[in-house]
Order: structure tokens, then sequence, then C-alpha cells
């Protein structure tokens, strides 16, 4: 399974990037770095976040 983890650079309040995670069985490792756009085009929510920082 992958992860979307907001990548906060400029501001506390608006996410920058976006880096995709794989879930291990005992941690997680960054694979990419993907913009907002990129990461919005190519998510798939299965729940509603608890804050919709992915916007475009």
């Amino acid at each position: 399974m992958q992860l979307l983890l907001p990548l906060f650079m400029q501001s506390r309040d608006i996410a920058d990037l976006a880096i995709v995670v794989d879930k291990g069985e005992y941690d997680y490792v960054g694979k990419t770095i993907l913009t907002l756009e990129w990461a919005y085009v190519n998510s798939r929510r299965i729940v509603k976040p608890d804050v919709d920082w992915l916007k475009i």
C-alpha cells in the first residue's frame, strides 16, 4: 500500500508537494515526490481525510 503525505515547505497552511511512501511491515519508505496536481490525478481516496490538503 502506498500513502500520499503532504510536504509543507513555505507555509504551515498550504502543502507544496506530496511524498509517496510505501508502507512496510515495520516502516515507511519514501519513493517519490509529486506536485499536488499529479498527486490528485493519481490518488484513490478510500476514506475522507481529516484535513483536505490535496486541493488543486
